[in-house]
Formats: C-alpha cells, sequence, structure tokens
C-alpha cells in the first residue's frame, strides 16, 4: 500500500469518477500522507484547460492529506509538445507527461515514441514520465533511462498498465528492464495507482502479483516520504530558475 501517489485522476478527466474532495476523504481513511491529482491534459478526453488555471486555488491540504495539483499532459509528436502551454504548466504543483491514444499523436515506431517520450523531458517542467512501456507505444526503455538521468526526470511504474496489462510478457519484461537499468543509473522511479476511481489510491498490489517487488529498492524510490516528493519538486524548480538566470 502507498502512503504516497503522485498519479490519480478526478471527475474532471471525463472517464474517472470522484472529486478532489472524495479522493482526498478517501486517501486519508486509507491512512495516506500525500496524493497528487493529475488530471489529463485537454486532448485526452477533453479536460478543460481552464481547469488548470482553478487548481492553485484548492486547499493544499485536505482531510489531514498532503495535496499536490498538477496534470498528466498528453505528448502530441515525435517532438515532445504538450498539450499545456508553459503558462498553465508552470502553475502547476507536478507535472507527469505520457502517450496515449485518441490525442493525435501520429508516432508509429519503437524509435518515433522513443523520441517524442525524450522530447517531452527536454520540456523543464515536467516531473515524471508516466507509463513509458504503456501498450501500444513500445520504447527503447535503455534510451529512456539514459535521457531520464541526464535530465533528472522521474520515471514511473504504472500499477494500472500492470493490473490490466501485465499479463502481456512484453509489459512484465519491460517492467523488469525499467527498474533493472533505472536502478543502475540512479534514476528515481515512482510507483503510481493510475487511480480513476478512490479505491484504487495507493493500491501497488500487483507489485507482488507479477513478483515485481523484490527487485525494486527503496532508495530508488522517489515516493517514500513526502520530504523526499518536495524536495525533488524544490530541485526541479530551482534548476529552472537557473536556467532562466543563465540566459542573457
Amino acid at each position: 500500500m502507498l502512503r504516497i501517489d503522485l498519479h490519480s485522476h478526478s471527475v474532471a478527466s471525463g472517464h474517472a469518477v470522484n472529486t478532489i474532495y472524495e479522493l482526498a476523504k478517501t486517501a486519508s481513511e486509507k491512512g495516506m500522507e500525500m496524493i497528487a491529482i493529475t488530471d489529463h491534459g485537454p486532448h485526452y478526453e477533453g479536460t478543460a484547460p481552464d481547469f488548470f488555471t482553478i487548481t492553485p486555488r484548492i486547499p493544499r491540504k485536505l482531510h489531514n492529506v498532503e495535496l499536490l495539483l498538477g496534470c498528466e499532459a498528453n505528448i502530441l509528436d515525435t517532438k515532445g509538445s504538450l498539450d499545456l502551454s508553459e503558462e498553465l504548466l508552470k502553475r502547476q504543483d507536478i507535472v507527469l507527461a505520457g502517450l496515449h491514444h485518441k490525442t493525435g499523436y501520429t508516432g508509429s515506431s519503437v524509435e518515433s515514441h522513443t523520441e517524442a517520450i525524450i522530447g517531452a523531458m527536454e520540456n523543464p517542467y515536467v516531473h515524471i514520465i508516466a507509463h513509458p512501456y504503456i501498450y501500444g507505444f513500445p520504447t527503447n526503455v535503455g534510451k529512456v533511462i539514459k535521457a531520464a538521468s541526464e535530465k533528472d526526470v522521474a520515471l514511473e511504474i504504472n500499477c494500472h498498465v500492470l493490473k490490466y496489462h501485465g499479463t502481456q510478457d512484453s509489459t512484465i519484461e519491460k517492467t523488469r528492464e525499467l527498474i533493472k537499468d533505472a536502478i543502475e543509473q540512479d534514476v528515481k522511479l515512482v510507483v503510481s495507482s493510475d487511480a480513476h476511481v478512490a479505491s484504487e489510491l495507493g493500491d501497488d498490489s500487483v507489485l507482488d502479483e507479477l513478483k515485481l517487488r523484490p527487485l525494486i529498492e527503496e532508495n530508488s524510490l522517489l515516493n517514500t516520504s513526502t520530504r523526499s516528493v518536495r524536495f525533488f519538486l524544490k530541485s526541479k524548480k530551482q534548476r529552472i530558475n537557473l536556467a532562466r538566470e543563465d540566459v542573457p
């Protein structure tokens, strides 16, 4: 059971069923410490862009659970373009980026999917790549991990993908490869539920079902403490500010 879950969806995503307040209440009942609400960008199921202008007004603690309000932005092309503007991205507490169907993305090969994800990592506001091995979008995990190391971007082990597509040998193989290589290259991993229903929050039981948990070293995980999450997010923001100061 995760105490910190950095990927979940509210009704704003269009295909999830609980409000932000309901998610926070359920997280509290489960004894969780922090959750991130990361609704989809507008190119998937039509989340209204204006929604991401309102989220900064939501309290950052509800039912004694810390909240991060962010988004799961959609990667739109092989350059890694995202479907939220820089102005909206920089307002978010946390930004995930991932490949999804029904977004207009037209890449069709391992090379193009890999290029798209690496391109998204170039965006300074991206903290985590969501499901970097998702079905339908096979990637070169080695290249993705190398880029994540260079850009200090975390990579997700997505429990929803594993639960519903983990019977595919390729998904399990890619996940094992991701865990092993990320640990070797000191790339941070994030285990997330990708909850679309409040009851799914914090559920990482699929790691035991697929015998993946023994492969994951605790010091390789970002979401082991609220302190480590806050430090990671703060460090990323500081790098953005330093980069801006270097621009003549």
